[in-house]
């Protein structure tokens, strides 16, 4: 699924999804409703679990390849991003 087709679904502006995806921008919570449910995932899913918590390496990142360019996301989405960028192929 693309960045414009989850901006149309959400009503975001697509670079707030790709800075949100980057984890360089926060959602308000209704928003992450909306995110959520255009992607196709339970809101849960979108937050790391008590094991990842309690591990405490939340601030690990992880590269993605987006298109040409190599992004950084953080260690708990990582696999998540992956899944989503998988469904748009």
């Amino acid at each position: 699924m693309s960045q414009d087709a989850v901006a149309a679904a959400t009503g975001l502006k697509r670079s707030s999804i790709a800075n949100f995806e980057r984890g360089r921008h926060h959602l308000q919570l209704h928003k992450l409703y909306r995110y959520a449910q255009a992607v196709g995932v339970e809101t849960a899913e979108l937050f790391p679990s008590l094991t990842e918590l309690a591990d405490g390496d939340l601030g690990a990142k992880q590269r993605i390849q987006l298109g040409s360019e190599t992004v950084e996301v953080p260690s708990h989405q990582a696999a998540f991003v992956r899944e989503i960028l998988g469904r748009g192929r």
